[in-house]
């Protein structure tokens, strides 16, 4: 049977650009929502259930440690492949909670993140997974941090009153800091709503992880422990943070809502808000190979790329509608697109148009990998889809 057939052109219905809903891609593609809604302690108690069909449930995000392949999703599934994607094993988690990425830094370290604002670590190469954070410990963690910088500035306020100096800008962001208070006091009261949506390490201590209303933590002890470090990006509407990558030359790029995008260029120590070709939500970023040019996409099937690290960027055409949240470059140079309701676009050539085509089930996708012997490994509605090489080369001409 075909595995792929050509889409149609008909408009596809979108949800409001700036929905809370729009968390993470998987959850606007299929309407899973009832986690963002309410966090339920249980979950972070209660271990994943095994399950033989786990690799038939939704699952969000796919990563390689060594000769494993690894996926991860809804009620806290986690599992891997040792055979490029034919077969699956469950590996053993302590929560239930979904789950929206998954990243190794090699071949036995890896981290895990999502609802409720887990931060799941592996050092046995993912056969086994540990809790690191949770979002009542985030939440309590955010707001001693806030109230440790609104005691600083009111002890430099006072030294500025005591020296008859100018305090306007002081007291500003003095107001702007008692409404951020505020929203971590009301936080810790809902408790763990807010998802983790992405995470990166440049090794195996230093990394950060990413999410809703701007949430961004970093950690330089492999995650022993964290610290909150949200006003360091320019991101005062809190829009949601939902992917996050080093590029080769060794900056660091985070895409979200409301079309925000931040580098820095210094591993984290500082960042800088690009000025942005889009305002809707990106949910993937890329760099392509050989060339270094950078890739997001978002909404709409929207596409733009950069040829200088971020500073300005050209939009494609990338022959869709569909939401895209997941971008890839095959190992022969092809680029490949996925999104919603099974849409699959793929460039063969840097400068080339992209041709368009729907999984028949029209099940969307949320991440790709490209297995050591060429087949291609889909994640996202109704789990894994393995593609044997052939058949993909085949139904793609």
């Amino acid at each position: 049977m075909t595995f792929f057939v050509t889409t149609c052109k008909r408009p596809f219905a979108f949800w409001r650009e700036h929905s809370w809903l729009l968390l993470c891609a998987l959850v606007l593609f299929f309407g899973h929502i009832s986690n963002l809604f309410a966090a339920d302690e249980d979950r972070l108690n209660l271990p994943a259930l095994a399950t033989k069909l786990a690799h038939r449930s939704l699952l969000l995000d796919l990563d390689r440690a060594g000769e494993r392949l690894f996926a991860a999703g809804e009620r806290g599934h986690i599992i891997y492949s040792e055979d490029q994607g034919s077969s699956w094993q469950q590996a053993t988690v302590p929560v239930s909670s979904s789950l929206t990425a998954i990243s190794f830094v090699d071949a036995n370290t890896g981290w895990a993140v999502g609802h409720d604002g887990v931060v799941l670590k592996s050092s046995d190469g993912g056969g086994s997974w540990v809790k690191q954070l949770d979002g009542y410990q985030i939440n309590r963690m955010v707001l001693a941090a806030y109230s440790q910088q609104m005691q600083q500035l009111r002890q430099q306020l006072e030294q500025l009153q005591d020296q008859e100096a100018d305090t306007e800008e002081l007291e500003i962001t003095i107001e702007d800091l008692e409404i951020v208070l505020e929203d971590a006091q009301l936080a810790e009261k809902e408790g763990p709503t807010k998802p983790l949506l992405d995470l990166l390490f440049l090794d195996p201590m230093h990394g950060w992880v990413i999410g809703s209303y701007g949430l961004i933590l970093e950690t330089h002890d492999g995650g022993s422990n964290w610290l909150p470090v949200m006003t360091s990006l320019d991101n005062p509407d809190g829009f949601h943070l939902n992917t996050i990558l080093r590029t080769s030359r060794g900056d660091l790029l985070i895409a979200g809502e409301g079309g925000v995008l931040f580098r820095s260029q210094d591993e984290g120590g500082s960042w800088q808000r690009l000025d942005s070709p889009y305002e809707g939500s990106y949910y993937a970023a890329l760099e392509t190979q050989p060339a270094g040019t950078l890739l997001v996409v978002g909404l709409r099937g929207r596409a733009f790329r950069s040829e200088d690290g971020g500073d300005s960027w050209l939009e494609l055409d990338s022959a869709t509608r569909s939401t895209l949240s997941a971008a890839l470059q095959l190992d022969n140079g092809d680029l490949l697109l996925a999104g919603g309701s099974g849409s699959l676009s793929m460039q063969a050539d840097s400068e080339g148009a992209f041709f368009n085509y729907v999984e028949p089930q029209r099940r969307g996708f949320t991440a790709l990998l490209e297995a050591s012997n060429g087949d291609l490994v889909l994640s996202g509605q109704g789990g894994i889809t393995h593609v044997k090489r052939q058949q993909f080369e085949e139904a793609m001409r």
